[in-house]
């Protein structure tokens, strides 16, 4: 058996890879948004910790687009 280097479906896992690192912006954007706009410390605590869960979410989304790997029988 032989491991391609490309993922046989490198459209969804180019796909992933966008949607994970948009999804990573979006989550620091939506800290910084929380921070300039709010100003009690529980809904701004809220927002932060709701930004991080998209940024981890988008990470996921990285890193598993990474593992997508195919293999080849030869």
């Amino acid at each position: 058996m032989k491991v391609c280097p490309f993922p046989a479906d490198s459209g969804r896992v180019f796909l992933m890879k966008v949607v994970g690192f948009l999804l990573l912006l979006a989550g620091w954007l939506l800290v910084l948004a929380a921070l300039e706009m709010l100003a009690a410390a529980t809904p701004r605590a809220l927002f932060v910790v709701a930004g991080f869960a998209v940024e981890v979410v988008g990470l996921a989304f990285v890193f598993r687009s990474h593992l997508a790997v195919a293999e080849v029988e030869s």
